[in-house]
This record gives C-alpha cells, sequence and structure tokens, in this order.
C-alpha cells in the first residue's frame, strides 16, 4: 500500500496512518526545488513511544507542490499535499509491475520486495534528514535496475546509521558522545521480500 503521510508539517511526529505502518509505504513532499514541502509531516513515527524509538518515515518523497491535475468541471488547476505526491509514486509501483515478465511475478513482488527497490532506489537529497525525506526522492530507473535484478532477500531501513552524515542522520549526529553516555536508541524496519 502507499500512502500519503499528511499535510500537517513542518513539525516533527505528525505522521498520518496508514502511512506511518512499517508495511506501508509513506510519501512525503518535495517542490521542484527538491526542497520538502512546507507542509509535507515529518517522521518519526510515535506508535513506539514512550517505550521505543520511532521509525524512519516518510519511506520516500515525490513532487507533491504546484503538481498540475484536472478541474471536476473543465481544464486544470494547481494542486498541492502529500496526496498530490502518493500518487505519482503509486503510478511508479505500477510501471515496475508492469516491467516484470507475468510468470515473475508471483515469485519476486510482493510490499517487502517493492518497498526494498523504491527505497533502495531513491535519490538521497541534500539537506533535509532522514525523518523528513526518508530514503529520499523515487527513482522511477533506479528502481527498475533494482528489480531487474532482483533475488527475493531481507534487508533493514535504513541500512546504515553514519554519525558523520549530517544534517542527514539529525538528531544522532547532532549529540555528543562521551563515556557514560545514554545508549543511543533507533528503530530500523525489516524489510523481508522472501
Amino acid at each position: 500500500m502507499v500512502s500519503a503521510i499528511g499535510n500537517d508539517g513542518p513539525l516533527y511526529g505528525t505522521l498520518n496512518n496508514p502511512a506511518d505502518q512499517s508495511d506501508v509505504i509513506g510519501v512525503g513532499g518535495i517542490d521542484y526545488s527538491d526542497h520538502i514541502a512546507s507542509f509535507s509531516s515529518r517522521g518519526m513515527s510515535t506508535w513506539e513511544l514512550p517505550h521505543g524509538y520511532g521509525r524512519v518515515k516518510p519511506d520516500v518523497v515525490a513532487y507533491g507542490r504546484d503538481i498540475m491535475g484536472s478541474k471536476i468541471s473543465s481544464g486544470c488547476k494547481s494542486l498541492s499535499g502529500t496526496s498530490v505526491a502518493s500518487p505519482v509514486v503509486a503510478g511508479v509501483v505500477c510501471l515496475l509491475v508492469s516491467v516484470i515478465p507475468e510468470p515473475d511475478r508471483k515469485n519476486l513482488l510482493n510490499p517487502a520486495s517493492m518497498k526494498q527497490a523504491l527505497v533502495e532506489g531513491a535519490a538521497k537529497l541534500a539537506g533535509p534528514n532522514m525523518y523528513e525525506q526518508g530514503a529520499g526522492r523515487v527513482d522511477l530507473l533506479e528502481s527498475y535496475e533494482i528489480l531487474k535484478s532482483y533475488k527475493p532477500r531481507a534487508s533493514i531501513f535504513p541500512s546504515l546509521l553514519d554519525y558523520s552524515d549530517c544534517p542527514y542522520t539529525w538528531p544522532f549526529c547532532r549529540q555528543p558522545l562521551y563515556a557514560g553516555a545514554m545508549p543511543v536508541i533507533f528503530n530500523a524496519s525489516i524489510l523481508n521480500g522472501m
């Protein structure tokens, strides 16, 4: 399932259900300059709080500001919102499914394998942190290359937690580490494409 994360940004922890679920592809919005749209909700997911740390959400972002759509009466109008960005990702998913030969689809494609292709193929944006952009801007061609040679497997998202990659790993890259410091808690999602 592909779902819009909501338009309650720029506050953190404002994700909407069902996009905040681990088995749903949550989509945030960006503008044509690859900046996170001010309205786009931000992660982390809040289901795990206060007994744990939230997961990285959104999973990916897509264009969601000033997108031309049809008017009900006639003509076109400009639309903005994560509910405009999520159909872009749903269309990408449909295109990706269509390139897998039909006899192979049942063995290769499931929600986790599609999410793996989307997050691993996404283009990480410079500037926004992981709770604003997830894996980055959805990239149809990169995701296609991943699916073209896909073998069912398990993976983890995010696959790397690099504290020197700032501001992407904010707030972790801003926390001082010292002897006796509290341990850093981080919640990752396991994607089982098998």
